[in-house]
C-alpha cells in the first residue's frame, strides 16, 4: 500500500512491511557449576543464517530458515556471566550457546585446615 493511499483511507500513514513470519524455537536451559546451557531448535537454518546479539544482559538470537521464517527468541542472561568466552555451535539443526560463568561466579571449596 502507497503513502498516499493510505492517507486517503481514514487520514492515517501506513507503511509496507517486509516483515516475515516469526516464530520462538524450542529451548532446554541447562545451568552447571561452570557454565549456562542453551539449546535451540532451529532446524533448516545454515550457520550463517544465525544472529547472537547481547546487549544490556539480553542475548538475542536471530536465525533465517530459507525463505520461509525467521526464528526469534530472547533470554534474560543472570549477573556473572563471561561473555568474551561464550560460544555457540550449530549441528543438526540444534543451537548448543555455551555462556561460561566468570571465575568470581563459580562456586568455591573452602578448604578447613586443622588447628
Amino acid at each position: 500500500m502507497s503513502k498516499e493511499l493510505a492517507k486517503t483511507q481514514g487520514g492515517a500513514v501506513a507503511e509496507t512491511v517486509n516483515e516475515r513470519p516469526a516464530v520462538a524455537p524450542p529451548v532446554d536451559i541447562y545451568e552447571n557449576a561452570d557454565e549456562y546451557l542453551i539449546l535451540a531448535d532451529v532446524p533448516g537454518v545454515k550457520s550463517d543464517a544465525v544472529k547472537l546479539h547481547l546487549e544490556d544482559g539480553t542475548l538475542t538470537l536471530r536465525a533465517t530458515r530459507g525463505d520461509l521464517f525467521d526464528y526469534r527468541r530472547q533470554f534474560y542472561l543472570p549477573e556473572g556471566v563471561d561473555m568474551a568466552k561464550a560460544e555457540a555451535k550449530l549441528d543438526k539443526g540444534v543451537l548448543a550457546i555455551h555462556l561460561p560463568k566468570a571465575e568470581e561466579a563459580r562456586p568455591r571449596h573452602i578448604p578447613v585446615r586443622a588447628g
